[in-house]
Protein backbone atom coordinates (compact mmCIF):
# COMPACT_ATOMS: atom_id res chain seq x y z
CA UNK A 1 0.00 0.00 0.00
CA UNK A 2 1.42 3.36 -1.06
CA UNK A 3 2.04 5.80 1.77
CA UNK A 4 3.48 9.31 1.30
CA UNK A 5 4.86 10.91 -1.84
CA UNK A 6 8.40 11.81 -0.78
CA UNK A 7 10.86 14.03 -2.65
CA UNK A 8 14.58 13.99 -1.77
CA UNK A 9 16.56 17.02 -2.96
CA UNK A 10 20.30 17.65 -3.21
CA UNK A 11 22.83 19.26 -5.54
CA UNK A 12 23.64 15.90 -7.15
CA UNK A 13 22.63 12.25 -7.01
CA UNK A 14 23.64 8.77 -8.15
CA UNK A 15 25.93 7.94 -9.93
CA UNK A 16 27.82 11.00 -8.64
CA UNK A 17 30.20 9.75 -5.95
CA UNK A 18 29.78 11.35 -2.55
CA UNK A 19 28.73 10.70 1.01
CA UNK A 20 25.43 12.60 0.83
CA UNK A 21 24.60 11.00 -2.52
CA UNK A 22 25.14 7.54 -1.01
CA UNK A 23 23.01 8.35 2.06
CA UNK A 24 20.24 9.68 -0.16
CA UNK A 25 20.26 6.49 -2.23
CA UNK A 26 19.85 4.42 0.94
CA UNK A 27 17.03 6.68 2.15
CA UNK A 28 15.26 6.18 -1.16
CA UNK A 29 15.67 2.39 -1.01
CA UNK A 30 14.37 2.16 2.55
CA UNK A 31 11.44 4.51 1.98
CA UNK A 32 10.36 2.66 -1.16
CA UNK A 33 10.62 -0.69 0.62
CA UNK A 34 8.29 0.74 3.28
CA UNK A 35 5.67 1.66 0.68
CA UNK A 36 6.40 5.34 0.05
CA UNK A 37 6.50 6.75 -3.49
CA UNK A 38 9.93 8.39 -3.70
CA UNK A 39 11.57 10.63 -6.26
CA UNK A 40 14.90 12.42 -6.22
CA UNK A 41 15.34 15.93 -7.59
CA UNK A 42 18.96 16.94 -8.20
CA UNK A 43 21.14 19.09 -10.41
CA UNK A 44 23.35 16.28 -11.66
CA UNK A 45 22.97 12.51 -11.90
CA UNK A 46 21.28 9.80 -13.92
CA UNK A 47 18.21 11.35 -15.63
CA UNK A 48 16.62 7.91 -15.99
CA UNK A 49 16.59 7.47 -12.21
CA UNK A 50 15.72 10.96 -10.95
CA UNK A 51 14.55 14.43 -11.98
CA UNK A 52 17.53 16.48 -13.15
CA UNK A 53 17.34 20.27 -13.00
CA UNK A 54 20.79 21.64 -13.98
CA UNK A 55 20.31 24.89 -12.03
CA UNK A 56 20.45 22.88 -8.78
CA UNK A 57 23.97 21.66 -9.50
CA UNK A 58 26.58 23.40 -7.34
CA UNK A 59 29.04 22.89 -10.22
CA UNK A 60 26.77 24.63 -12.76
CA UNK A 61 28.84 27.44 -14.40
CA UNK A 62 26.11 30.05 -13.79
CA UNK A 63 25.87 29.08 -10.13
CA UNK A 64 29.65 29.13 -9.72
CA UNK A 65 29.82 32.59 -11.24
CA UNK A 66 27.21 33.87 -8.78
CA UNK A 67 28.98 32.17 -5.86
CA UNK A 68 32.27 33.81 -6.81
CA UNK A 69 30.65 37.26 -6.72
CA UNK A 70 28.96 36.53 -3.42
CA UNK A 71 32.22 35.54 -1.77
CA UNK A 72 33.66 38.85 -2.95
CA UNK A 73 30.85 40.65 -1.12
CA UNK A 74 28.69 41.50 -4.13
CA UNK A 75 25.21 40.27 -5.07
CA UNK A 76 25.13 40.05 -8.88
CA UNK A 77 21.95 40.89 -10.84
CA UNK A 78 21.88 37.29 -12.02
CA UNK A 79 21.16 36.09 -8.45
CA UNK A 80 17.49 37.11 -8.52
CA UNK A 81 17.10 35.77 -12.06
CA UNK A 82 18.50 32.37 -11.05
CA UNK A 83 16.42 32.30 -7.86
CA UNK A 84 13.20 32.77 -9.89
CA UNK A 85 14.29 30.22 -12.47
CA UNK A 86 15.04 27.62 -9.82
CA UNK A 87 11.80 28.34 -7.96
CA UNK A 88 9.76 27.95 -11.13
CA UNK A 89 11.57 24.76 -12.11
CA UNK A 90 11.15 23.23 -8.65
CA UNK A 91 7.54 24.21 -7.97
CA UNK A 92 5.74 21.54 -10.06
CA UNK A 93 7.86 18.79 -8.48
CA UNK A 94 7.65 20.04 -4.90
CA UNK A 95 3.96 20.89 -4.96
CA UNK A 96 3.13 17.24 -5.70
CA UNK A 97 5.08 16.03 -2.67
CA UNK A 98 3.67 15.27 0.76
CA UNK A 99 7.12 15.13 2.36
CA UNK A 100 10.16 17.07 1.14
CA UNK A 101 13.58 16.05 2.49
CA UNK A 102 16.30 18.61 1.81
CA UNK A 103 19.84 17.26 2.07
CA UNK A 104 22.28 20.05 3.00
CA UNK A 105 20.90 22.60 0.53
CA UNK A 106 19.75 25.14 3.14
CA UNK A 107 22.79 24.63 5.39
CA UNK A 108 25.56 25.00 2.79
CA UNK A 109 26.60 27.97 0.66
CA UNK A 110 27.26 25.97 -2.52
CA UNK A 111 24.13 27.19 -4.34
CA UNK A 112 22.63 30.17 -2.56
CA UNK A 113 20.08 30.97 -5.31
CA UNK A 114 18.69 27.46 -4.64
CA UNK A 115 18.67 28.12 -0.88
CA UNK A 116 16.77 31.38 -1.44
CA UNK A 117 14.32 29.70 -3.85
CA UNK A 118 13.55 26.97 -1.32
CA UNK A 119 12.88 29.47 1.46
CA UNK A 120 10.62 31.45 -0.88
CA UNK A 121 8.74 28.30 -1.91
CA UNK A 122 8.38 27.12 1.71
CA UNK A 123 7.01 30.53 2.77
CA UNK A 124 4.21 30.16 0.20
CA UNK A 125 3.44 26.45 0.55
CA UNK A 126 1.99 25.12 3.79
CA UNK A 127 0.80 21.71 2.57
CA UNK A 128 4.12 19.88 2.33
CA UNK A 129 6.02 18.51 5.33
CA UNK A 130 9.62 19.73 5.17
CA UNK A 131 12.58 17.91 6.70
CA UNK A 132 16.01 19.53 6.46
CA UNK A 133 18.81 16.95 6.79
CA UNK A 134 22.05 18.51 7.95
CA UNK A 135 25.23 16.63 7.00
CA UNK A 136 27.46 19.73 6.81
CA UNK A 137 27.23 23.43 7.71
CA UNK A 138 28.72 26.29 5.72
CA UNK A 139 32.04 27.50 7.05
CA UNK A 140 30.89 31.07 6.34
CA UNK A 141 28.33 31.00 9.20
CA UNK A 142 30.38 28.96 11.70
CA UNK A 143 32.45 31.26 13.94
CA UNK A 144 34.76 28.37 14.81
CA UNK A 145 35.66 27.67 11.16
CA UNK A 146 38.34 30.34 10.95
CA UNK A 147 36.60 31.99 7.97
CA UNK A 148 35.15 35.49 8.08
CA UNK A 149 31.48 35.17 9.06
CA UNK A 150 29.28 36.57 6.28
CA UNK A 151 26.31 38.79 7.15
CA UNK A 152 23.26 40.00 5.25
CA UNK A 153 21.34 38.46 2.38
CA UNK A 154 21.67 35.70 1.15
CA UNK A 155 24.07 34.45 3.86
CA UNK A 156 21.51 35.09 6.58
CA UNK A 157 19.36 32.32 5.05
CA UNK A 158 21.95 29.80 6.27
CA UNK A 159 21.26 31.00 9.83
CA UNK A 160 17.48 31.14 9.42
CA UNK A 161 15.41 28.37 10.95
CA UNK A 162 12.32 27.98 8.80
CA UNK A 163 9.30 27.72 11.11
CA UNK A 164 7.72 24.82 9.18
CA UNK A 165 10.80 22.62 8.83
CA UNK A 166 11.86 19.72 11.03
CA UNK A 167 15.64 19.81 11.38
CA UNK A 168 17.73 16.63 11.49
CA UNK A 169 21.48 16.38 12.06
CA UNK A 170 23.64 13.32 11.43
CA UNK A 171 25.56 13.63 14.71
CA UNK A 172 25.46 15.37 18.07
CA UNK A 173 28.33 17.59 16.94
CA UNK A 174 26.40 18.77 13.87
CA UNK A 175 23.27 19.24 16.01
CA UNK A 176 25.14 21.38 18.54
CA UNK A 177 26.69 23.58 15.85
CA UNK A 178 23.36 24.04 14.09
CA UNK A 179 21.61 24.85 17.37
CA UNK A 180 24.32 27.42 18.15
CA UNK A 181 23.82 29.06 14.75
CA UNK A 182 20.03 29.09 15.22
CA UNK A 183 20.44 30.18 18.87
CA UNK A 184 18.02 27.43 19.79
CA UNK A 185 18.18 24.58 22.33
CA UNK A 186 20.07 21.54 21.01
CA UNK A 187 17.16 19.24 21.81
CA UNK A 188 15.00 21.09 19.27
CA UNK A 189 17.01 19.34 16.53
CA UNK A 190 16.76 15.59 16.00
CA UNK A 191 19.81 13.38 15.54
CA UNK A 192 19.59 10.52 13.03
CA UNK A 193 22.97 8.86 12.34
CA UNK A 194 24.08 7.46 9.04
CA UNK A 195 23.97 3.71 8.69
CA UNK A 196 26.16 0.89 7.42
CA UNK A 197 25.17 -1.28 4.46
CA UNK A 198 25.80 -4.85 5.65
CA UNK A 199 24.93 -6.43 2.32
CA UNK A 200 27.80 -4.68 0.56
CA UNK A 201 30.23 -4.78 3.48
CA UNK A 202 29.68 -8.49 4.19
CA UNK A 203 29.34 -9.46 0.53
CA UNK A 204 25.87 -10.96 0.91
CA UNK A 205 24.25 -12.66 -2.06
CA UNK A 206 20.48 -12.84 -2.54
CA UNK A 207 20.51 -16.13 -0.62
CA UNK A 208 22.65 -14.54 2.11
CA UNK A 209 20.18 -11.68 2.46
CA UNK A 210 17.37 -14.19 2.86
CA UNK A 211 19.37 -15.95 5.57
CA UNK A 212 19.93 -12.67 7.40
CA UNK A 213 16.19 -12.02 7.27
CA UNK A 214 15.47 -15.57 8.42
CA UNK A 215 17.71 -15.08 11.45
CA UNK A 216 16.23 -11.62 12.08
CA UNK A 217 19.93 -10.77 12.17
CA UNK A 218 19.67 -7.11 13.10
CA UNK A 219 17.76 -7.81 16.34
CA UNK A 220 19.77 -10.84 17.51
CA UNK A 221 22.01 -10.60 20.56
CA UNK A 222 24.19 -13.58 19.64
CA UNK A 223 24.21 -15.89 16.60
CA UNK A 224 25.52 -19.43 17.03
CA UNK A 225 26.61 -21.17 13.84
CA UNK A 226 27.04 -24.95 13.56
CA UNK A 227 28.73 -25.65 10.18
CA UNK A 228 27.91 -29.36 10.34
CA UNK A 229 25.49 -32.00 9.06
CA UNK A 230 22.67 -33.26 11.21
CA UNK A 231 23.99 -36.46 12.79
CA UNK A 232 24.02 -37.80 16.34
CA UNK A 233 27.80 -37.34 16.46
CA UNK A 234 27.39 -33.55 16.18
CA UNK A 235 25.32 -33.44 19.40
CA UNK A 236 22.81 -30.91 18.02
CA UNK A 237 20.51 -31.42 21.00
CA UNK A 238 23.23 -29.90 23.22
CA UNK A 239 23.24 -26.81 20.97
CA UNK A 240 19.44 -26.53 21.22
CA UNK A 241 19.54 -26.70 25.01
CA UNK A 242 22.38 -24.18 25.06
CA UNK A 243 20.32 -21.80 22.92
CA UNK A 244 17.37 -22.17 25.30
CA UNK A 245 19.66 -21.53 28.28
CA UNK A 246 20.90 -18.29 26.68
CA UNK A 247 17.33 -17.19 26.08
CA UNK A 248 16.41 -17.98 29.67
CA UNK A 249 19.35 -15.83 30.78
CA UNK A 250 17.72 -12.83 29.10
CA UNK A 251 19.43 -12.55 25.72
CA UNK A 252 18.01 -13.01 22.22
CA UNK A 253 19.98 -15.90 20.65
CA UNK A 254 19.81 -17.42 17.19
CA UNK A 255 21.15 -20.86 16.25
CA UNK A 256 21.67 -22.10 12.71
CA UNK A 257 22.86 -25.49 11.42
CA UNK A 258 24.04 -25.30 7.82
CA UNK A 259 24.17 -28.98 6.81
CA UNK A 260 21.41 -31.42 5.82
CA UNK A 261 20.73 -34.75 7.55
CA UNK A 262 23.52 -37.22 6.77
CA UNK A 263 21.92 -39.69 4.33
CA UNK A 264 24.41 -42.40 5.36
CA UNK A 265 23.73 -42.20 9.10
CA UNK A 266 21.61 -44.97 10.59
CA UNK A 267 18.30 -43.84 12.06
CA UNK A 268 18.75 -40.31 10.74
CA UNK A 269 15.04 -39.66 10.19
CA UNK A 270 14.27 -40.53 13.79
CA UNK A 271 17.08 -38.26 14.98
CA UNK A 272 15.87 -35.30 12.89
CA UNK A 273 12.33 -35.82 14.20
CA UNK A 274 13.75 -35.92 17.72
CA UNK A 275 15.55 -32.60 17.14
CA UNK A 276 12.40 -30.97 15.76
CA UNK A 277 10.37 -32.12 18.76
CA UNK A 278 13.05 -30.82 21.13
CA UNK A 279 13.12 -27.48 19.31
CA UNK A 280 9.35 -27.20 19.72
CA UNK A 281 9.38 -28.30 23.36
CA UNK A 282 12.05 -25.67 24.13
CA UNK A 283 10.08 -22.95 22.34
CA UNK A 284 12.85 -22.29 19.80
CA UNK A 285 10.87 -22.49 16.55
CA UNK A 286 11.86 -18.93 15.58
CA UNK A 287 15.34 -19.01 17.16
CA UNK A 288 16.85 -22.32 15.98
CA UNK A 289 17.11 -23.05 12.26
CA UNK A 290 18.05 -26.12 10.26
CA UNK A 291 18.92 -24.72 6.85
CA UNK A 292 18.01 -27.86 4.94
CA UNK A 293 14.37 -27.00 5.74
CA UNK A 294 14.77 -23.45 4.44
CA UNK A 295 16.65 -24.47 1.28
CA UNK A 296 13.76 -26.66 0.18
CA UNK A 297 11.36 -23.74 0.62
CA UNK A 298 13.58 -21.04 -0.91
CA UNK A 299 13.01 -19.73 -4.46
CA UNK A 300 15.28 -21.79 -6.68
CA UNK A 301 16.13 -24.07 -3.76
CA UNK A 302 19.69 -22.75 -3.38
CA UNK A 303 22.16 -25.23 -1.96
CA UNK A 304 24.32 -24.13 0.97
CA UNK A 305 27.46 -23.96 -1.15
CA UNK A 306 30.93 -22.69 -0.22
CA UNK A 307 29.98 -19.09 -1.00
CA UNK A 308 26.96 -19.17 1.26
CA UNK A 309 29.00 -20.89 3.97
CA UNK A 310 31.39 -17.94 3.88
CA UNK A 311 28.46 -15.58 4.32
CA UNK A 312 27.28 -17.56 7.35
CA UNK A 313 30.71 -17.25 8.96
CA UNK A 314 30.51 -13.48 8.42
CA UNK A 315 26.97 -13.23 9.80
CA UNK A 316 27.52 -15.29 12.94
CA UNK A 317 29.08 -14.34 16.27
CA UNK A 318 30.22 -17.77 17.50
CA UNK A 319 31.06 -21.04 15.76
CA UNK A 320 29.68 -23.79 17.97
CA UNK A 321 30.79 -27.44 17.75
CA UNK A 322 29.63 -29.54 20.72
CA UNK A 323 30.49 -32.73 18.78
CA UNK A 324 30.79 -36.10 20.47
CA UNK A 325 33.43 -37.09 17.91
CA UNK A 326 35.16 -35.55 14.88
CA UNK A 327 37.56 -36.95 12.30
CA UNK A 328 39.32 -33.57 12.18
CA UNK A 329 37.10 -30.50 12.71
CA UNK A 330 37.82 -28.22 9.75
CA UNK A 331 35.27 -25.54 10.87
CA UNK A 332 37.62 -24.68 13.73
CA UNK A 333 40.22 -23.48 11.22
CA UNK A 334 37.63 -21.78 9.02
CA UNK A 335 36.22 -19.91 12.01
CA UNK A 336 39.70 -18.75 12.98
CA UNK A 337 40.36 -17.38 9.51
CA UNK A 338 36.96 -15.65 9.53
CA UNK A 339 37.79 -14.08 12.89
CA UNK A 340 35.04 -15.81 14.85
CA UNK A 341 35.50 -17.39 18.29
CA UNK A 342 35.00 -21.15 18.62
CA UNK A 343 33.22 -22.95 21.43
CA UNK A 344 33.95 -26.63 20.80
CA UNK A 345 34.64 -29.97 22.41
CA UNK A 346 38.17 -31.35 21.98
CA UNK A 347 38.89 -32.63 18.47
CA UNK A 348 41.87 -33.49 16.25
CA UNK A 349 41.98 -29.99 14.71
CA UNK A 350 43.38 -28.77 18.04
CA UNK A 351 46.62 -30.59 17.18
CA UNK A 352 47.32 -27.98 14.47
CA UNK A 353 46.68 -24.91 16.66
CA UNK A 354 47.06 -23.83 20.25
CA UNK A 355 43.96 -25.17 22.05
CA UNK A 356 44.25 -22.18 24.35
CA UNK A 357 42.79 -20.17 21.46
CA UNK A 358 39.55 -22.17 21.64
CA UNK A 359 36.77 -21.99 24.23
CA UNK A 360 36.89 -25.70 25.01
CA UNK A 361 33.62 -27.36 26.07
CA UNK A 362 34.38 -29.89 28.77
CA UNK A 363 32.92 -33.38 28.53
CA UNK A 364 30.89 -32.92 31.71
CA UNK A 365 29.81 -29.31 31.14
CA UNK A 366 26.07 -28.70 30.93
CA UNK A 367 24.44 -26.41 28.34
CA UNK A 368 23.73 -23.91 31.11
CA UNK A 369 27.38 -23.83 32.18
CA UNK A 370 28.50 -23.19 28.61
CA UNK A 371 25.78 -20.53 28.24
CA UNK A 372 27.18 -18.73 31.27
CA UNK A 373 30.66 -18.74 29.71
CA UNK A 374 29.22 -17.32 26.51
CA UNK A 375 27.53 -14.57 28.51
CA UNK A 376 30.89 -13.63 30.05
CA UNK A 377 32.42 -13.54 26.55
CA UNK A 378 29.55 -11.33 25.34
CA UNK A 379 30.16 -8.90 28.18
CA UNK A 380 33.94 -8.68 27.72
CA UNK A 381 34.74 -9.05 24.01
CA UNK A 382 35.02 -5.55 22.53
CA UNK A 383 34.84 -6.65 18.91
CA UNK A 384 31.63 -8.56 19.47
CA UNK A 385 30.06 -5.71 21.46
CA UNK A 386 30.87 -3.23 18.70
CA UNK A 387 29.44 -5.57 16.05
CA UNK A 388 26.24 -6.15 18.02
CA UNK A 389 25.77 -2.41 18.64
CA UNK A 390 26.12 -1.64 14.94
CA UNK A 391 23.92 -4.57 13.92
CA UNK A 392 21.12 -3.54 16.27
CA UNK A 393 21.31 0.24 15.87
CA UNK A 394 23.50 1.38 12.97
CA UNK A 395 22.86 -0.74 9.90
CA UNK A 396 20.54 1.10 7.57
CA UNK A 397 17.51 -1.07 8.28
CA UNK A 398 17.92 -0.43 12.02
CA UNK A 399 18.36 3.32 11.52
CA UNK A 400 15.20 3.37 9.41
CA UNK A 401 13.22 1.28 11.90
CA UNK A 402 14.43 3.29 14.92
CA UNK A 403 14.32 6.84 13.54
CA UNK A 404 13.43 7.54 9.92
CA UNK A 405 10.09 5.71 9.65
CA UNK A 406 8.38 7.75 12.35
CA UNK A 407 10.00 10.96 11.14
CA UNK A 408 8.55 10.57 7.64
CA UNK A 409 5.23 9.02 8.62
CA UNK A 410 4.28 11.19 11.62
CA UNK A 411 2.15 14.31 11.17
CA UNK A 412 3.91 17.62 10.63
CA UNK A 413 4.96 19.10 13.96
CA UNK A 414 6.72 22.28 14.97
CA UNK A 415 10.17 21.15 16.18
CA UNK A 416 11.67 24.50 17.08
CA UNK A 417 11.19 26.46 20.28
CA UNK A 418 7.88 28.26 20.73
Amino acid sequence: MEKNRVVLLHYSAFPVVGGVEKVMAHHRRLLEADGHAVSIVAGRGDPSAQVILPELDSANPEIRSVQTELTRGRIPDSFAVLQRRIRDALTPHLDRAEVLILHNVIHMHLNLPLTAALHEWADRNSGVRIISWCHDISRFVRPSSGEKVREGFPWELLRKRHPRAVYVAVSNARRDTLAEIFRDPADSIRVVPNGVDPETLLGLSMAGRRLANLLDWSTADVILFLPVRLTRAKHIEFALRLTAALRDCGVAPRMVVSGPPDPHAAGIRAYVDQLKRLRKDLGLETAAHFLFEEVRAAPGGEAVDDGLMGELYRLCDIVLMPSLREGFGMPVLEAGLAGRPVFATRMPAFETIDPGLIHVIGGKESPLEVARRILIWMETDGGYRLRRTIRRNLIWESVYRNSIRSLVSSPQTQEGPA
